[in-house]
């Protein structure tokens, strides 16, 4: 700043005033005899206005640093698992990079799972091939314990490191745990087994989410021992879907309803109550009645007469053992390529020319 002048600051602007004298041929004069120019007869403002230079003020702004973008390759670099699913996961502004990238996805929806089921709980078996792979815990079976999540116990991945099946099987009959909505992210899974998830005390468990039967690739869906209150969502999705009930005392009508809108081509119910209503739904399903080919319902508690199942055009398998049923078997059942009816009353009737077990 040249000697002599005046600084000031107005508005965020520092404003640098000319000095009281120029310099002429090398000798300081006074401004007013500087210049030709007559004295301007503008208002005071307007003058200190057009002869200031402005420059821009050094004043810190105000404004708030804008917020990083997030970095999930990054972070993954430099967190463990554990914090990386805490500070990025649920992280709104990491979604769009997380929901892009595979492998990230399954190892934050598997998170949730993991947040689930070892909340509170100590002892988790996971079976990831036939013969029973014992571990005791979900963090001994590598669960949050690396992003490849193709290596945890129970998790099955294709050649593309997508997850196809997953199978969790807590030990403890009072363990609770639902599933998280985001599993229906899994767009590749194929197949879930899910057992044991009871809680016999007091309440009934965790709960499953409608989100459940949207997977799309989902064509095998085991719940074994399982108290959820499953919901059902109001689109039928699961074409081709193989689905095995066992032991649900919460199963309710709601979810018959779905799922016989579902084109679903087996399904296995043992042990579970089925009201008249409910088995109604079922041997009344136009949707079943050409996609059904194996109904397997076991210790349901049903009773009466066996209905015909003439509509079922694709039924090569049913099987209705230890349930109450009397009077005649339907010559339409009879013509089933395969059915059974062990363990029914004594007042079961089989006809002559009918294959039917009893």
């Amino acid at each position: 700043m040249d000697g002599g002048a005046n600084a000031r600051n107005v508005e965020g602007f520092q404003f640098t005033e000319p000095s009281a004298s120029a310099s002429v041929d090398g000798r300081m004069m006074p401004s007013a005899l500087s210049s030709d120019t007559p004295a301007s007869t503008s208002s005071p403002l307007e003058s200190a206005l057009s002869s200031a230079q402005l420059v821009p003020s050094t004043a810190t702004s105000s404004d708030p640093s804008p917020t990083p973008t997030c970095d999930i390759t990054a972070s993954m670099a430099t967190l463990t698992p554990s914090r990386f699913y805490n500070e990025c996961c649920s992280s709104q502004e990491c979604q769009l990079q997380i929901r892009s990238n595979n492998s990230v996805n399954q190892f934050c929806v598997l998170g949730d799972m993991y947040s689930k089921f070892a909340n509170g709980n100590t002892t988790v078996t996971f079976v990831s091939t036939p013969a029973a792979v014992d571990m005791r815990g979900l963090a001994s079976g590598m669960w949050m314990q690396n992003f490849n999540v193709c290596s945890w116990n129970g998790v099955v991945c294709d050649a593309n490191k997508s997850i196809v099946s997953l199978t969790l099987k807590p030990t403890a009959t009072n363990y609770a745990a639902g599933l998280p909505e985001s599993i229906s992210r899994l767009t590749s899974m194929s197949k879930l087994v899910v057992q044991n998830t009871v809680k016999f005390t007091n309440d009934s468990g965790g709960d499953s989410p409608s989100s459940l039967f949207t997977i799309p690739s989902l064509t095998d869906l085991q719940l074994l021992n399982v108290g959820w209150n499953i919901g059902a969502p109001t689109a039928a999705e699961g074409a081709g879907l193989r689905l095995d009930l066992r032991v649900l005392p919460n199963l309710n009508a709601a979810l018959i309803s779905y799922v016989t809108k579902m084109p679903m081509v087996y399904l296995n119910m043992v042990s579970v109550a089925l009201t008249p209503t409910m088995f109604s739904m079922i041997y009344s399903s136009a949707v079943w009645a050409t996609s059904m080919q194996r109904l397997y319902l076991w210790k349901c508690g049903l009773t009466g007469e066996i209905p015909s199942f003439a509509k079922f055009t694709s039924l090569a398998v049913l099987s209705l053992n230890s349930n109450g049923f009397g009077g005649t078997i339907p010559d339409s059942v009879c013509a089933i390529s395969a059915c059974s009816f062990v363990g029914n009353t004594a007042t079961l009737i089989v006809p002559a020319n009918c294959n039917c077990y009893t």
